[in-house]
């Protein structure tokens, strides 16, 4: 049948020219892949990064102009010189026994740059802000035995959230790669604190946050953007307690400067006296270690 139309053609139709035959067999050759650059281990080294991000920041600059988050200044969303000012001197201080280490002091450019972050929709300012708060965790588990600390952010109000349309303390420990636990919550609505006193804002915080579950035998890193009375975190070490955990420091980026009040003020407290909290951070003697969980131990080597 399939000769027919070579055979017989339809009128007006030319007689179809036989099949070419079949291609000889040969052998089967691999076909040659082209060759691939070299590759280099690491791509690009971090100062060949910093390089990089400062060339499309000024590029980025070209095309939306941006100011300074701290000072101002066009060109950057956060400068070179105020970024050099959130990794100043450490500030640490004691609340409730436990030691509070802060990149910073909460002063200057860095406090108009977290509250431009927190505030004004300033989240460009990010990525500096999270440099500072790695640095604290990472002088907080400065000490042997880190691996196992749970970093456990304090948590922050529902309509903040709605207010602002994102969570500051989360957005700055993902931006951070800090492994982080959300094992607080609140229990109640608390008050905005920004208008508060010392003592406003201890009895707006006491007892408010609560463990999601159980921390029997835990060790936990607090973590939190600023430390100004210690109301907040007095809150969470409080809460970390009663679930039977032990909370062995705090990380955040900034500190407001203790004001020296003599003990037995009104609203004053045993962590609001610098000359007691400098002798309870020389005393103190805190383990970090805990073999269970997964903890921040690797953040040690990533100064």
């Amino acid at each position: 049948m399939a000769d027919i139309g070579r055979r017989y053609p339809l009128r007006g139709q030319p007689a179809l020219s036989p099949c070419p035959p079949p291609p000889a067999a040969s052998a089967h050759r691999p076909r040659a892949r082209p060759a691939r650059m070299p590759r280099r281990d690491g791509c690009l080294n971090p100062a060949e990064m910093q390089i990089v991000r400062r060339a499309l920041a000024d590029a980025a600059a070209v095309l939306l102009p941006v100011d300074c988050s701290g000072c101002g200044a066009p060109g950057r969303a956060v400068c070179a010189v105020c970024e050099r000012e959130l990794a100043g001197d450490f500030v640490r201080r004691m609340v409730d026994e436990v030691p509070v280490v802060s990149s910073c002091a909460y002063e200057g450019a860095p406090a108009r740059m977290i509250a431009a972050f927190k505030d004004s929709g300033r989240i460009d300012a990010s990525r500096a802000l999270a440099g500072a708060l790695r640095r604290s965790v990472v002088e907080a588990l400065a000490d042997d035995g880190a691996s196992g600390v749970l970093a456990v952010p304090v948590a922050g109000s529902m309509r903040a959230f709605r207010r602002r349309g994102y969570d500051p303390l989360l957005m700055l420990t993902a931006r951070a790669r800090i492994p982080t636990h959300r094992l607080l919550r609140l229990s109640r609505r608390v008050l905005d604190q920004s208008a508060l006193d010392a003592r406003q804002r201890h009895a707006n915080r006491s007892g408010a946050l609560v463990a999601r579950r159980l921390l029997e035998g835990r060790s936990v890193l607090l973590l939190d953007d600023v430390v100004t009375t210690g109301a907040t975190l007095s809150d969470a070490i409080a809460a970390v307690r009663a679930a039977g955990g032990a909370v062995v420091g705090a990380a955040t980026i900034a500190a407001t400067p203790l004001r020296r009040t003599r003990p037995g003020q009104p609203g004053s407290r045993p962590g609001d006296d610098p000359a007691l909290g400098l002798r309870l951070l020389r005393n103190s003697k805190t383990s970090l270690g805990n073999p269970d969980g997964a903890g921040l131990g690797s953040l040690r080597t990533r100064r």
